[in-house]
């Protein structure tokens, strides 16, 4: 399963992309703690799990992190412990030694 990390506009980008490509698609489910729009994406995304934490989830084997620059590393690392063996991020300006480290 593919845990997209970050509900917002960029996440959300992401998640449209994703849905609209031909051929088989991929589990997805999408952690966002804020339950206002975690609410407006279930809304919009019907049949993708949204869920508030990665500890809500089973079977994470990748994971892309659509989360603020100061959040990167400390969300790596908890996507790692959550059986992640690969992680993309998608913010601004971190480079992957600062995510290799964390």
């Amino acid at each position: 399963m593919l845990a997209l990390i970050g509900g917002g506009k960029m996440g959300e980008a992401l998640l449209r992309g994703w849905r609209a490509a031909p051929g088989p698609g991929v589990q997805v489910a999408v952690v966002e703690p804020s339950a206002p729009r975690r609410d407006e994406l279930a809304h919009a995304f019907p049949d993708v799990s949204i869920v508030a934490s990665l500890a809500d989830l089973d079977g994470v084997s990748e994971a892309v992190l659509a989360v603020k620059p100061a959040d990167v590393a400390s969300v790596a690392q908890e996507a790692v412990a959550a059986g992640a063996r690969r992680v993309l991020s998608i913010a601004a300006g971190v480079r992957l030694a600062a995510l290799v480290a964390s």
